[in-house]
């Protein structure tokens, strides 16, 4: 069973305003699978060497400031971002190898990391990261990422300010994923669509060909490439010669060629894993996303205005039955806006969310009269559309009949957006929750609040939690938003999936950051061949 979610680093701003464009397959291991996970080590590897990575769609577009979904995961391998997330979540230098806070934080200066060189051998300098950060702010997702920034100012070459509005504590933590920096001097000398064939970033490998069609993307070893972050093992170049990107949609057929040898790395469907159980050529990798599915409400519909009804509907429904049924059993219940693996999530979560009580939602919902039929919309994707199916009987066993309908992401998009719906399933990940439920993110006003929620309260508490630099007092705010949106079940958080790739064992090197295990990306610099 295969969900396709957004995995590059830009798309976790995508997937925490709430805007599916699921383009790409992240996948569960079924329970009971003898997977072997290859650990984390500081073995010095060998240079040279190619593998063949999968991508699960040919990408648009190689260049992150014209497209969102520039790359589908090469991007990670030929760009840099200005800060990066070790293995636990923790924020850590990359790009910028320091920073400070000044005028009550509202000033935020980023020191560079020196030496560093673009694939072209262009120098990067405080002017190239403020080109693409002034680019990002012209896309209304990849902006609402970069909060209350008002201006970005080049100091000297090696120190760059950002200017804020008032404090802004995501902040530091989007620009883990986005954006990613690129060379404006190969965006201004190329024209049309050789931008996006060739951008210049910093990365470890930088791009050698673009088959048409972008059906093979070629990258080879960047050789002005000779540092990393503190959390990476490899300190200078990359230890492959070439990795090819190559386009496979079928999930059967990625299996088949991982099999054969033809594809070294691909993530793998549940459907798929009985075929590489066991087998001594393949190594599979595992770790839990971060982001959850849920359950939304049009709260401007009755009865989801009310709090009791919308309590009723999550008592109704048995969570470790979707993990089992919709999962296979690879996943985890959960009970917060904010995914376990998440920084700020409050693991009491569990002790104050709506709980599985089919008896009272069955009262609650007969004295309500809630009966239906009410319109619950979704993507046309297996565990999505599962969890649908599921919810459906559930609620056809407490009175309530639910009529699911199935639509492309950007027609679900429109209908949510114009309040065309009841009941939706979507997902939803990251800590700033401003897009996503503050009252002033309605869609008549541009935003993503599709919940049509409005509450001053709630407010507040997304004001307080991205002001809120402290980590101590951040912690209480967090706390007080989840309860909040949990005791008055604003959405219904239904669970977390665990996702796994396979690599052929001669694959060395393997360990992701935190911030990329929605996708387990590897950390392309630290992959090398050993003895297969």
């Amino acid at each position: 069973m295969t969900l396709t979610v957004p995995l590059n680093h830009a798309f976790r701003w995508f997937i925490a305003l709430g805007v599916a464009a699921l383009t790409l397959s992240v996948t569960m291991l079924a329970p009971g699978v003898d997977a072997r996970t290859q650990t984390h080590h500081t073995v010095k590897g060998r240079y040279g060497g190619s593998i063949t990575a999968r991508l699960i769609f040919p990408p648009d577009c190689l260049n992150p400031l014209k497209s969102l979904t520039a790359g589908a995961g090469v991007d990670s391998a030929i760009f840099d971002t200005l800060l990066s997330s070790d293995e636990r979540g923790r924020v850590r230098p990359n790009l910028a190898v320091r920073w400070t806070f000044s005028h009550k934080a509202r000033w935020v200066t980023f020191f560079l990391r020196h030496g560093v060189h673009f694939s072209n051998g262009d120098p990067l300098s405080a002017t190239s990261v403020k080109y693409s950060l002034e680019q990002a702010l012209k896309s209304p997702v990849t902006a609402a990422g970069l909060g209350p920034l008002v201006s970005v100012r080049s100091i000297d070459r090696s120190t760059l300010r950002v200017v804020l509005k008032s404090p802004f504590r995501p902040l530091l933590e989007n620009l883990r994923f986005a954006p990613f920096i690129v060379d404006p001097r190969s965006l201004r000398t190329q024209q049309g669509d050789a931008s996006c064939r060739q951008p210049a970033g910093s990365g470890p490998f930088k791009v050698q060909s673009v088959e048409p069609g972008f059906s093979t993307v070629t990258a080879v070893r960047n050789p002005y490439h000779n540092w990393n972050a503190p959390w990476i093992h490899n300190g200078g170049r990359a230890y492959l010669s070439k990795i090819v990107f190559r386009p496979i949609l079928s999930d059967t057929t990625a299996a088949s060629s991982l099999l054969s040898g033809e594809v070294d790395l691909t993530r793998l469907s549940v459907s798929e894993l009985d075929r590489v159980q066991g087998n001594a050529g393949i190594t599979l990798h595992e770790g839990y996303e971060q982001a959850e599915e849920y359950l939304g409400f049009n709260t401007a519909h009755s009865p989801f205005d009310k709090v009791a009804v919308r309590r009723a509907i999550a008592e109704s429904i048995d969570r470790l039955a979707l993990v089992k049924v919709a999962l296979g059993g690879f996943g985890k219940p959960a009970f917060s806006p904010i995914a376990p693996t998440e920084s700020y999530y409050d693991s009491r979560a569990g002790t104050y969310a709506p709980r599985h009580n089919v008896a009272e939602a069955r009262r609650i919902l007969a004295a309500n009269h809630v009966v239906g039929p009410f319109t619950m919309i979704t993507y046309p994707i297996p565990a999505f559309a599962t969890s649908a199916e599921l919810i459906q009987a559930e609620l056809a066993q407490v009175g309530v009949k639910t009529n699911i309908v199935l639509k492309a992401i950007p027609d679900a998009q429109a209908v949510l957006r114009q309040g065309q719906y009841d009941l939706n399933i979507d997902i939803l990940g990251g800590n700033d929750l401003y897009q996503r439920f503050h009252s002033s993110q309605l869609p008549d006003r541009g935003g993503f609040n599709v919940t049509f929620y409005r509450n001053a309260q709630l407010d507040h508490l997304i004001v307080q939690s991205r002001t809120t630099i402290r980590r101590k007092a951040a912690v209480k705010v967090f706390n007080k938003l989840q309860r909040f949106i949990d005791s008055n079940v604003v959405i219904d958080p239904l669970f977390t999936r665990l996702l796994v790739v396979g690599t052929r064992s001669h694959l060395r090197g393997w360990h992701v950051s935190q911030g990329s295990s929605t996708a387990l990306f590897p950390v392309w610099q630290d992959l090398y061949l050993g003895t297969p």
